[in-house]
């Protein structure tokens, strides 16, 4: 039988008033601390790159009616989880306040998993639920027949939900994430009651016969499997850096490692419970302890009568850093999985205990006695622990240390001005700062402003100004008391393009944050197009095919349209500006700004080339260099640098010549700024006409027109001399003039 029933806890409103005032009230928190899955990511590491240091304070508690097995995911300032009353449950993460609940008909032991506004969970009457994660109230989005009775928590990674069944079905399932349709499947030989665990378009999991699978989350197809002689019931693999790591239990308690790719066996732990009977084991956690993006150390419960919890160091062949004893397990089959919060391990307990270890010695650093067995795994964000026990209570504790990014969400694209909040909570606080730095080996840290000397709770940590920033990946620290145990992580990509629809008859602007920007006149486009300012990153563009007159600078942008099949010449000319800075990007601060130009790179002769109609205007706010194209590119500004001869033969002439019509153009290209004059002689060698124009620009192509209309056919000569402040240069040519 599906869903049989729902709640409306917090509101007595219809169902639609209610989602929208409280949509209008999750709009502006967005959490980076937030644990969206059973042991908070798809690679299942349970690690948290924040800080929630004990002690803790209870806040609040919730009783259901049934026992709570289901761990908690946090998302948007509501707790999720599942219980055996048969319901999913959506409570205020600070109060404790039933938003909502829906009823299944079995137990749901699952724990559920947030994506894209939506919940995920499975429940034990052979169901999978997506529901609204605001209004779940309204009963499922949809539901996929699984048929078996499932405590595999699902996963969601790029749209796609991935989920294991457990008796009678033996069955890993891929499910489209917004309609629950069927995408594949992949039958194991026993039962699957652990979850899976995903990273790099690989899936990780093990079935009860004691056989770990690594499939292509793609199609599913099995890349490799590896037999034990134990039992793997719930406890979970973890990804690591090419490395998975397992354990069994039953009659296996040993932790192996396991080579991504081959799946050939790094190395095994020894026996972790010498217990004659089965012994329990726990699902695994990796710690980061350097914060460096490598796992250093893993952590997992074994045994029975006792528990022990074990810490095994994975820079030396999982040999054992230390263990201790966290009380007994239940009649349950499973234990409580360890989570790490920076320098702390949270763990339940069958003692009913929630324990706080320190990860570098494994001391109990503080236990809490929450009344009844716990085989939950603990959940951590902003500082907050949650748990539920099998009385049917689920518990919320905030830790008296919070060290925590909240916002905007971990990976969210950075754009402009980013408002970074968190929260900065400690009892010896002085100051906290935030840095960043690019998400690859050999960057160093960069402050975003001075050190602050308030503590903020969940309000702005600093404006992050992203407007130069190198467009990539970067990490986030925030830090107090500039202590290493006082720390938190948050993931970012910084963006430096934007996009806007362009219309043809009207044309218009689009403007990038940092102040660069394109012009369209009416009729520049055949049809409405998608325009899309880039700035480029040191890896996008060739430092190859500069000429030696110019000094390059990084500053470098791509122009494009939707429909690159559109990219011909426009029917008029396209005004682009590109913004700059002194002292930034490769421009020296006595940079000459009137040689500033604009160049383009040309793919035919692999080499860049000067856009003939930059300007500088450096009285602008922002400071640009304008130029006008027909047709986009990649823009680089480059600074002119004069030298060679002034004036040169081959880069003067007229156009049109023969002259035709009423004017002709005389072209002239200056290695450096100069004064120019013209002189033009009949044939009889009689001046007839002197023109000028003062500043000619170095560098490019600068035209002088001459009114030709009151001129008789013939030829002429014609003499121009160039003067700057360094030469002087004089070149004599011919032009004929037709009428």
């Amino acid at each position: 039988m599906k869903g049989v029933g729902c709640r409306i806890k917090s509101l007595a409103f219809a169902s639609i008033l209610f989602t929208i005032a409280y949509t209008l009230y999750l709009i502006p928190c967005l959490y980076s601390a937030d644990w969206r899955a059973f042991k908070k990511t798809p690679e299942r590491t349970a690690f948290a790159y924040e800080q929630a240091y004990p002690k803790l304070t209870a806040r609040w508690s919730f009783e259901t009616q049934g026992g709570i097995a289901s761990s908690v995911a946090v998302y948007n300032g509501i707790v999720y989880f599942g219980s055996r009353s048969g319901s999913i449950y959506a409570l205020n993460a600070t109060t404790g306040e039933e938003l909502w609940d829906y009823s299944t008909s079995n137990w749901i032991d699952s724990s559920p998993c947030i994506y894209n506004g939506r919940v995920y969970v499975a429940s034990r009457d052979g169901y999978l639920y997506c529901l609204d994660a605001i209004s779940g109230f309204n009963g499922p989005l949809w539901s996929y027949h699984t048929g078996g009775s499932d405590t595999s928590s699902p996963v969601v990674v790029d749209g796609k939900v991935y989920c294991a069944t457990g008796h009678p079905q033996k069955y890993v399932y891929v499910l489209d994430a917004k309609t629950g349709s069927l995408l594949k499947s992949y039958s194991t030989e026993k039962y699957i009651y652990s979850s899976p665990a995903l990273k790099n378009n690989m899936l990780y999991i093990g079935a009860t016969g004691g056989k770990f699978y690594s499939l292509d989350a793609q199609n599913l197809s099995k890349s490799w499997e590896n037999q034990t002689i134990g039992s793997i019931y719930f406890a979970t693999m973890a990804c690591g850096d090419n490395v998975v790591y397992g354990i069994p239990g039953d009659d296996d308690r040993k932790v192996y490692a396991f080579d991504v790719f081959s799946g050939n066996k790094l190395w095994e732990s020894v026996e972790l419970s010498t217990w004659t009977i089965s012994a329990y084991v726990s699902s695994i956690a990796l710690s980061d302890d350097d914060f460096d993006g490598n796992f250093d150390a893993l952590y997992v419960a074994c045994g029975f009568k006792p528990v022990k919890l074990y810490a095994i160091d994975l820079h030396n062949n999982g040999s054992i850093k230390w263990e201790t004893f966290i009380g007994d397990a239940t009649i349950e089959s499973f234990l409580s999985s360890p989570v790490i919060v920076n320098d702390i391990v949270y763990i339940g307990s069958g003692d009913g205990y929630l324990y706080a270890i320190t990860t570098s010695t494994g001391g109990v650093v503080d236990k809490y006695y929450l009344g009844s067995s716990i085989v939950a795994t603990p959940a951590a964000s902003n500082g907050w622990v949650y748990i539920g026990t099998l009385d049917g209570k689920m518990w919320a504790f905030q830790a008296e240390k919070i060290t925590a990014v909240s916002a905007p969400e971990e990976n969210t694209e950075l754009s402009s001005v980013a408002d970074i909040k968190g929260f900065a909570i400690n009892p010896e606080f002085e100051s906290y700062k935030v840095e960043y730095r690019k998400n690859a080996p050999g960057h160093l840290w960069q402050q975003i402003g001075e050190d602050k000397t308030s503590q903020v709770n969940g309000k702005t940590l600093v404006n992050w100004d992203t407007t130069d920033v190198e467009e990539g990946s970067y990490q986030l620290r925030l830090t107090v008391n500039n202590s290493n145990s006082n720390r938190a992580l948050a993931l970012y990509r910084v963006t430096q393009s934007t996009s806007a629809v362009i219309s043809a008859a009207n044309g218009g602007t689009l403007i990038h944050p940092d102040g660069t920007e394109v012009y369209f006149p009416p009729g520049a486009l055949n049809v409405d197009d998608t325009v899309t300012i880039r700035k480029l990153n040191s890896g996008d563009y060739s430092d190859i095919g500069i000429d030696s007159n110019f000094r390059a600078s990084s500053i470098v942008y791509e122009f494009l349209l939707g429909n690159p099949s559109a990219n011909t010449p426009f029917n008029k000319l396209v005004t682009i500006k590109l913004r700059y800075i002194l002292g930034n990007f490769g421009l020296a601060v006595n940079t000459n700004e009137e040689n500033l130009r604009v160049c383009f790179w040309d793919t035919g002769k692999n080499k860049w080339r000067i856009v003939n109609t930059s300007k500088p205007h450096s009285d602008e706010n922002p400071k640009r260099v304008w130029a006008d194209v027909s047709h986009f590119s990649i823009y680089r500004l480059m600074e002119f640098v004069p030298g060679g001869p002034l004036l040169e033969k081959d880069k003067v002439y007229t156009y049109p010549n023969p002259a035709k019509g009423n004017t002709v153009t005389f072209k002239f290209y200056l290695s450096d700024k100069a004064d120019v004059e013209i002189d033009i002689y009949n044939i009889a060698g009689e001046k007839i006409a002197r023109l000028k124009k003062e500043d000619n620009p170095a560098g490019i192509v600068s035209e002088i027109i001459w009114d030709i209309s009151d001129i008789a056919s013939g030829v002429y000569i014609y003499r121009i001399e160039a003067n700057s402040q360094t030469q002087s240069k004089a070149i004599t040519e011919k032009l004929a003039i037709i009428h």
